[in-house]
Formats: C-alpha cells, sequence, structure tokens
C-alpha cells in the first residue's frame, strides 16, 4: 500500500513530468499524463489527441531524462521503482500503439530539478481527471494499432530503439484536456458517488491491463525468445570445444540464463508455445549436462582424495568408487550429444585411472601381505634364535630373518606399508648380523671338529701302515684343527678332550717315526754290507731285533777259498778271509748299535752263529 508521502510524490512527478514535456518536448498536440506505482515499476501512461506530428522518440527520451534526473529527489517514492513503462495512446483508442521500458539506474538529481520538484511537493495540488486506463486488453492479437517499442539495457542503462509513426485510424478524436507549460486546467469533481465507483474499479482494471502489457513478449517481437536462442546456440557451441570443466559451467549458466527468459515469457503471450517447448528441450540439455558435471565433480574428488599417496586399501577403493560414479554419469550421455566429444575423452582418461587404481590396490594389498609375512617369519625367526645351538640351527635362525628383510626390502615405497617396513628394518637387520655371526662361528666350529676327528681317523691308519712319517704329520693337522674351535660353540667341550688325545697321539707317532727312521737306516745299511758280486747275506729288520742270515753261495765260496788256501798252505789268502769276516762282523755290529736292536747272525742253513746286543 502507498503512503500518503509516495501518494504526494506521485503526483508532483506527473506535474513535473507533464512540464517537462511542453517545455522541452515542445509538443503542439493536447496531451495528458498519468503516473501509476505497482509492485515496485512505475507505469506512465502519455494520451493525446490523433496527430502525425506527435514524436513519440522525442516523448520517451524526454521522460527517460527526466525521470532519471529527479530520482533521488523522491526520498519516499523513488526508492521504490527502478522499471520504468511509458505508453503512448491516442484518446480514445483501447490499446497503446507505442511503449518504452527502461530501468533507472544510480539516479542523478541535478540541483535545478530538485528544487523544481521539491517545490511542487510543497505546493496545494489540484487533481486532473483520471485517465481512462480501462480500454488495455489482455490479448496481444488486439494491439495491432500501434507498434510496441522494444527495449533492450546495455551496460549504460537503456538503449532505445524508434517507434515509427502511425496514422490516426480514427476520424474523429475525443476532447482531450489540454496542459500548458503555464498553468494547469483543474479537472470537474465527479458529480455523483456512483460515479466515483465506476471510476475506482476501470482504475483497478485498467492498472491490471497495463501490467500484462508489460509482461514479455505481450507487446511486439519476443526478445526473450530471441535471447534464449541464441544463449542456446553459443552454449552448444561451447560444448563442442569445451576442454574444460569450467567451459561446461559457462554453457551450463548459459542455458540457465535462456531458460529464465523462456520462463519470463507470460502465458498469454503468442510465443508461449514454442517458450515451453524450447523450455523442455533446454531443461533436458541441461540435465544432460548435470550428469557430465556430475561426472567431473566426481572425478575433481577422485583425484583430489589422491593427492598425497600412499593410501590405505580402503582409501584407495573409495577412490575407485569415485571414478566409477564419474564414469557411470558419463556413459549415460549420447553420442550425438554436443557434449560427447569431451565426454569421450573423459572416458578415456577415466578408465585408465580406474586401471592405474586396481593397480594401486593390488600393489597395496601385496605390500600388506608381504609385510604381515615378514612379521610372522621374524617371529619364527625370534623363537628358533633363543633355541639355536648348532650350525644347523643357526642357518635356520638365519635363512628366517634373511627371508623377513627380503620381504620387507621388496615393499615399495608408494604404499602405506613401506613406513612401517623401513621401522622393522632397522630392528630385524642387526639381529639378521648376529645370526650371521653365530652362523660363521657354529661353521667354523663344526668344521674344526669334524676335521679333527676325520684326520685322526687318517692318522691311525697310516700307523697301522707303518707310514709313521704321514702319520706324524697329519697327528699334527688334527691337534690344530682341534685347536681352532672357537669357545661359546657348540663343539667347544667336545673339542677339548680330543686336543689332549691329539697331543699324546701326535708323541706316540713321533716316537715310532724315530724308530722307523732308525729301522729304515738299518735296513740301508744292511743293504750295502750284504751286496757283492756274491750276495752275502738277508736280514730281515723288525722292532725286537735284526736277524742276518748268510747265503749258501757266500758260505760255500767262503768255504771254498779258505780250505784251498790251506791244502796249498797259501797263508795270504788264509788272512784275506779272516780280514774279510772280521770286517764283516764289524759292519754288523755297528749297525745294530745304530738301530739299538739286537742282531743274530746264521749261517747258510739258519742256525746260529753269533749274535750282538747293543750297548745303549
Amino acid at each position: 500500500m502507498q503512503t500518503v508521502a509516495q501518494q504526494d510524490e506521485i503526483k508532483a512527478l506527473k506535474r513535473f513530468l507533464q512540464k517537462r514535456l511542453q517545455s522541452e518536448a515542445a509538443l503542439e498536440v493536447p496531451f495528458q499524463l498519468q503516473c501509476v506505482l505497482k509492485d515496485g515499476e512505475l507505469l506512465i501512461l502519455v494520451q493525446h489527441e490523433a496527430s502525425n506530428g506527435f514524436d513519440a522518440t522525442n516523448i520517451f527520451n524526454t521522460l527517460q531524462q527526466a525521470i532519471s534526473a529527479v530520482g533521488s529527489a523522491l526520498p519516499n517514492a523513488g526508492s521504490d521503482f527502478q522499471q520504468v513503462h511509458v505508453f503512448l495512446r491516442v484518446a480514445g483508442q483501447k490499446q497503446p500503439y507505442a511503449a518504452e521500458d527502461f530501468t533507472v539506474e544510480n539516479p542523478v538529481a541535478a540541483s535545478k530539478n530538485a528544487s523544481e520538484l521539491e517545490n511542487l511537493l510543497a505546493l496545494e495540488e489540484e487533481e486532473n481527471p483520471p485517465l481512462s486506463w480501462d480500454n488495455f486488453t489482455n490479448d496481444p492479437e488486439t494491439s495491432a494499432t500501434g507498434t510496441s517499442k522494444q527495449t533492450v539495457e546495455d551496460r549504460q542503462g537503456v538503449q532505445k530503439q524508434p517507434t515509427p509513426k502511425r496514422e490516426n485510424p480514427f476520424k474523429t478524436t475525443p476532447k482531450v484536456q489540454q496542459h500548458s507549460s503555464d498553468r494547469e486546467t483543474p479537472s470537474p469533481a465527479p458529480p455523483v458517488p456512483l460515479l466515483a465507483a465506476v471510476g475506482v474499479m476501470a482504475g483497478v482494471l485498467s492498472l491490471a491491463s497495463i501490467y500484462a502489457l508489460t509482461r514479455p513478449c505481450t507487446i511486439g517481437s519476443c526478445y526473450q525468445l530471441q535471447n534464449a536462442q541464441q544463449l542456446n546456440q553459443e552454449s552448444i557451441e561451447i560444448l563442442r570445444q569445451a576442454k574444460s570443466g569450467q567451459e561446461l559451467v559457462v554453457a551450463q549458466q548459459k542455458w540457465q540464463q535462456a531458460t529464465e527468459q523462456l520462463k519470463s515469457i507470460a502465458p498469454w503471450a503468442r510465443d508461449r508455445a514454442k517458450a515451453q517447448n524450447l523450455l523442455q528441450t533446454y531443461s533436458a540439455q541441461m540435465a544432460r549436462l548435470d550428469l557430465v558435471l556430475t561426472g567431473l565433480n566426481k572425478a575433481t574428488q577422485a583425484t583430489q582424495k589422491s593427492q598425497n599417496p600412499p593410501h590405505s586399501v580402503q582409501e584407495w577403493r573409495d577412490i575407485l568408487a569415485l571414478w566409477n560414479e564419474a564414469i557411470g554419469q558419463m556413459r549415460q550421455v549420447a553420442p550425438n550429444s554436443s557434449v560427447y566429444p569431451l565426454v569421450k575423452q573423459r572416458l578415456e582418461e577415466y578408465q585408465l585411472n580406474v586401471a592405474i587404481v586396481n593397480q594401486r590396490i593390488r600393489t597395496e594389498q601385496q605390500a600388506d601381505q608381504e609385510l604381515i609375512e615378514a612379521k610372522q617369519t621374524a617371529q619364527v625367526a625370534e623363537a628358533r634364535m633363543g633355541n639355536a645351538r648348532s650350525f644347523e640351527n643357526w642357518q635356520q635362525v638365519f635363512n628366517s630373518w634373511q627371508a623377513s628383510i627380503d620381504a620387507l626390502t621388496s615393499i615399495p615405497p608408494t604404499t602405506t606399508a613401506y613406513r612401517e617396513a623401513q621401522d622393522l628394518l632397522l630392528n630385524y637387520r642387526p639381529k639378521l648380523a648376529t645370526a650371521r655371526d653365530r652362523r660363521t662361528r657354529e661353521q667354523i666350529s663344526a668344521n674344526g671338529y669334524n676335521q679333527a676327528v676325520s684326520l685322526a681317523s687318517l692318522a691311525q691308519r697310516l700307523e697301522q701302515q707303518g707310514q709313521w712319517s704321514q702319520a706324524v704329520a697329519t697327528w699334527r693337522q688334527a691337534s690344530t684343527s682341534a685347536s681352532q674351535v672357537p669357545s661359546e660353540s657348540f663343539y667347544y667341550n667336545q673339542t677339548q678332550p680330543l686336543i689332549d688325545a691329539y697331543a699324546n697321539a701326535l708323541k706316540q707317532a713321533e716316537a715310532n717315526l724315530k724308530i722307523s727312521l732308525l729301522l729304515q737306516k738299518a735296513r740301508l745299511d744292511l743293504n750295502r754290507t750284504c751286496s757283492g758280486t756274491t750276495r752275502i747275506c738277508n736280514f730281515n729288520v723288525a722292532n725286537d731285533g735284526i736277524k742276518v742270515y748268510l747265503t749258501p753261495a757266500y758260505y760255500n765260496q767262503l768255504v771254498r777259498t779258505n780250505a784251498t788256501a790251506t791244502l796249498n798252505g797259501d797263508a795270504d789268502t788264509q788272512q784275506a778271509v779272516e780280514d774279510h769276516l772280521q770286517t764283516l762282523q764289524a759292519a754288523l755290529e755297528a749297525i745294530s748299535e745304530n738301530a739299538n736292536l739286537p742282531l743274530a747272525l746264521y749261517d747258510h742253513r739258519r742256525q746260529l752263529i753269533g749274535t750282538h746286543t747293543p750297548k745303549s
């Protein structure tokens, strides 16, 4: 409801505009002006007598400049409107023949205009009879008597199009009250209350008709429909060349603007049916575009969640679900859609991302499994480590720690298990080194023990074969191997008794070797003593003594030589035989002394003929 102050300001504005039209538009035709403020819009009706010289463009420009200049001087009514509708009508006609819409933006009140308007507000006004607003119709087809003036707002305010002049279609024109720039003729008061009631109803009906005529596409061409179609074409072109989601948002905004334009077309407009069909088409296109935008949004979420890996298996599964949702949205777009080239490209990218995420899930699962197995193997190694004694035991411990560490080192750095694996490696590697050292010690211990036992057995066999020199060397090796078994090893305690035994065996073997060497020398000496043209003797050297046997050939030769010398009285020969026997005896006694063995001499019949016992 308008306040009294607003009503006074509207009245003053009406008088002000009348004066401006009379003074600046230089109208030669009598006219009448009416202002109405309704729903935040200012409606102005200028009615004049029929004339070919009435310049509609001049009227519109003058009114727009005047209203823009004094808007700030209306403290009550001026803030209630920004949209202004101006209608020109020939007196006595139902429909206006021209209309102009413009928006008042940032009104600036010139001091002269403001002062003039303030003076009008201060005056006590005399009300003119209201113009008749009830001849307007809601049917746009009945407005053919005039041409609607279409306005298009630009950056500076209002862009006006001139309205073509029309001839007066009526031969007679009703009397129209004329206003002069100097005075106004007061209107007669209604004679009876019934007339006042009829005037009120007529005013209400006129306002409704005027409001209907101000709706888009009611009068003249439908620029809202044209704008919607233009926006649709722009949106389609954007989609055909779209490379990013931001371009899709721009296309969607244009479709939204187009639908708003179509929705603003009045139900009684002649293009309403076409607008509704386009509205359904654009809404369907927006719905398809919403699928793409939803898919892009899901892809953006998946990309954001993929940042800063590694991620757990569940997090990768959530990311995979987002990629699959994005693909599901994209696949609902038909191949003949204008946005399908972008959809096809993104589908290929998203499917590749799905494959990558699936691989990351498999890698993450494998890393988790390797981590679990590494921990279990480490537990086994810990248990074995507490009970390990022999080389074989420590070999198992080492193998277990090595298997656990190998599993941990195979975990990729791009997995969540990697950090824990690195922490475990810091703990497991020293234990692997301990197991390696113990294994090496036990290996040395086992090798030393087994080698000592094996060499001792060989030395014993060599002794049995009388190979005392080799037996002594083998006993020495056995003693060395036994002494090399490390302390705090499994075989250490078992090796200690062997060391003493092998030392005694070595001493005995060395003694036997000495005897063997003496016997060997005795044999060599005996062999040289018994040798000759005719072999003198044979011998047998044993640990208990030496036995020398004169050969029959030597014995017979010696007897014949001595007998012949005796028969012949050959004293020299007899002496030579005697000297030879003494030399043989001395040689045999020397051999007995050197070998420290008793010697027994036998004749050719193996009859004992002499003995010698060494002095030592």
